[in-house]
């Protein structure tokens, strides 16, 4: 299928089973097990309290190929950005996955330049996506899009 069959679109109800697939992906990726509770806990709440949106990546059928999880956040130190002093919003991208069968044809980079143009319509200046240290197609998208490492983010593991 050619990327420019793919539209990009909300999420609707009948996503579900295609996001939970997609999320099973996500969550294996990162040597999670994918817990469905969770995740109808979590669709449930981003959808009715207005946390963000979900954007998807559809055919002409309607089945979903890729989402991507779009939000507004507001920095809770109250600060603002050094080079756009008039917000102390910015958008943020994450969850962005893609079907395993369907990388590399264009609808990641479609699903990104939809949610900028929507952060963008919003009044945002500011965007932030995640990405793993290792996830290198990724960082090269991400890149090749126009983001720019700004900072890292260290973890640390409680062992027992």
């Amino acid at each position: 299928m050619a990327s420019e069959k793919i539209r990009i679109r909300e999420y609707k109800k009948g996503d579900y089973l295609y996001t939970k697939r997609l999320m099973q992906q996500l969550t294996a990726s990162v040597g999670r097990e994918f817990e469905e509770d969770r995740w109808k806990k979590h669709i449930s709440i981003r959808l009715s309290s207005g946390l963000g949106g979900m954007l998807i990546a559809a055919d002409e059928d309607d089945h979903c190929f890729g989402m991507a999880f779009v939000e507004v956040r507001t920095k809770p130190t109250g600060q603002y950005y050094q080079h756009h002093p008039r917000t102390d919003k910015y958008g943020y991208i994450t969850n962005v996955i893609v079907d395993e069968k369907w990388r590399g044809k264009g609808i990641g980079e479609k699903l990104i330049r939809k949610a900028i143009e929507e952060l963008k319509n919003a009044g945002i200046e500011i965007i932030r996506i995640n990405v793993r240290e290792n996830a290198t197609e990724a960082k090269n998208l991400y890149k090749k899009i126009g983001f720019k490492e700004s900072y890292t983010v260290m973890e640390y593991e409680v062992k027992d």
